[in-house]
């Protein structure tokens, strides 16, 4: 049976409403990205004489300016969105914080949570025109060559900062399983550092690979982050014989851990800095080589 015309016409006022909301959002975003670029920072750079002070100022407006721009959007119907264990990333420090990749707003949520928070950007952004300069004052990491971003992100991770990476490298195809590439854990695995895993999905999806960032859902698009427990990178160094071979396994344990499908049983069958490394990881090392 045909929906009555009242709720169809309900139902499409609703749309163009969110629709309209999304617009008014990104709109904001653009004028705050663009403050921050052509006030903030030069103020920053002005009253601050040293570079990394520069970045944790810097780095403390983006946070302070996304977590408002998120209230922003729910305040006005374009999303909604639930945070689950954020405590858990408090205390993190020499760390990297590694989710996976579904919209446009997973940069713009994670940061929202961390007041100190360096990230790998693509170097294309260091040429935008509304981010560039933020994005420099912050002290990011520009995603140029592997050597350069390793020596960069050992740096910050010694120095006690926490390196947010999307390991897929973009944003996730819509019904496809994730494929990471292996920076995240070639780093992880070469400066001795622990991943905090972050799982985000959006329900229904919006602000894909696939749509365009003006398009809405049919139904009030709701974004859940879960900040789920450690890898430690000790145990898959342990049980190879190089930092290739590590590398390779805790890849294939992060995909496992990043895959939305692997995520909806309880976080107590996830590999945590509690657990051991699986002992099959002991099994494969006679077969890989150094990469």
């Amino acid at each position: 049976m045909p929906p009555h015309p009242h709720i169809r016409i309900t139902h499409h006022l609703g749309r163009l409403r969110r629709i309209a909301a999304t617009v008014t959002s990104f709109a904001t975003f653009g004028l705050f990205a663009l403050v921050l670029s052509v006030l903030v920072v030069p103020l920053i750079c002005a009253c601050s004489g040293f570079r990394r002070q520069q970045a944790l100022v810097a780095q403390r407006c983006i946070h302070i300016s996304f977590r408002y721009f998120t209230v922003l959007m729910r305040v006005l119907g374009a999303i909604d969105f639930r945070i689950e264990n954020a405590e858990r990333l408090h205390n993190d420090t020499g760390c990297l914080i590694v989710a996976n990749h579904p919209s446009l707003l997973d940069y713009v949520f994670l940061t929202s949570l961390m007041p100190r928070c360096d990230c790998v950007v693509k170097e294309s952004l260091w040429n935008n025109f509304f981010m560039r300069g933020i994005i420099r004052s912050a002290d990011y990491i520009p995603n140029r060559s592997a050597e350069e971003v390793l020596v960069a992100c050992r740096e910050k991770l010694h120095a006690g900062g926490r390196i947010l990476v999307f390991p897929e490298g973009t944003r996730t195809t819509l019904g496809q399983p994730i494929s990471l590439q292996r920076g995240a854990a070639n780093i992880a695995v070469r400066c001795r550092a622990d991943l905090r895993v972050v799982h985000i999905t959006c329900t229904p999806p919006i602000l894909s690979k696939q749509q365009r960032w003006w398009s809405n859902a049919d139904t009030l698009p709701v974004f859940r982050i879960s900040i789920r427990e450690k890898i430690r990178v000790a145990d898959f160094i342990q049980n190879t014989t190089s930092c290739g071979q590590a590398a390779r396994l805790l890849n294939k344990h992060l995909a496992h851990a990043l895959e939305p499908t692997k995520n909806t049983t309880s976080e107590k069958n996830s590999f945590s800095s509690h657990e051991p490394a699986p002992r099959r990881h002991k099994k494969t090392h006679h077969r890989d080589s150094e990469s």
